[in-house]
């Protein structure tokens, strides 16, 4: 426990290097996919679930359910070698291994979001009809204001405190789900290694990603909840939450 607090948090049975230096070294590479995948799934999910709530039972909001079930029912080991055989084999037009320009980058985050995709579209679109079925959503309409103005200053913003949570969530599991991801695509991060590492019994390396992984995905939800109340002010300390 005072090596831990110290910042150590062992050496590498099998590099010989410290575990913080390991972890410093590849962090930023899967920091870079995740960040990018979250992204993705951010403007494609909340694009596509806006856009179904608008239109229930639209060409859009079959799309959108069809993206939704797709997510949750395609692995995304399954869906990454599926993307490598139609894109780098067949069509022959982005890289199916290694690191380096924005072309390496777009297959794997395909695989890694698609499921934070379905998942953010869902939530969504479930929140979206729910506050555009309120009052003062209605009342909004009746004063005159324009379709565009309803939904992105009023509704969208009442809507979105599920969507975030469900962001926070995603991101401390995509830091910490990215082995089976960077091992296909050869992304030299901290998953690739820390498979490497199990597969080895690099027990130092194993304790500490993991513990490493946990106090980022803890950060990430306490940075979550602070941004809460930016969103909805009701929620400071004090608030009154049915003024």
């Amino acid at each position: 426990m005072t090596n831990l607090f110290s910042g150590s948090l062992g050496i590498s049975l099998r590099t010989g290097d410290p575990v913080l230096e390991e972890f410093t070294a590849r962090f930023p590479a899967t920091f870079i996919l995740t960040m990018t995948a979250m992204a993705l799934a951010l403007v494609a999910g909340i694009s596509i679930g806006v856009l179904s709530a608008m239109r229930p039972h639209s060409p859009v909001d079959k799309f959108g359910n069809f993206i939704a079930s797709m997510g949750t029912s395609i692995p995304s080991f399954w869906l990454a070698l599926l993307l490598i055989l139609v894109f780098s084999i067949h069509l022959d037009i982005l890289p199916s291994f290694g690191y380096g320009g924005i072309q390496h980058l777009i297959l794997p985050t395909l695989a890694l979001g698609f499921l934070q995709i379905s998942r953010i579209l869902r939530i969504t679109r479930e929140s979206m009809l729910d506050v555009l079925s309120e009052d003062y959503v209605f009342e909004a309409y009746a004063k005159g204001l324009s379709e565009r103005e309803v939904v992105v200053r009023h509704a969208f913003r009442n809507a979105s405190v599920p969507v975030v949570t469900q962001a926070g969530l995603d991101i401390g599991t995509l830091l910490g789900g990215t082995a089976i991801i960077e091992q296909i695509f050869g992304w030299p991060g901290i998953g690739n290694f820390l498979l490497a590492s199990v597969m080895s019994r690099d027990y130092p390396v194993i304790a500490g990603f993991v513990l490493l992984i946990a106090l980022i995905f803890v950060i990430v939800n306490i940075l979550v909840d602070i941004l809460y109340v930016y969103i909805d002010p009701r929620m400071k300390p004090g608030g009154n939450i049915h003024e």
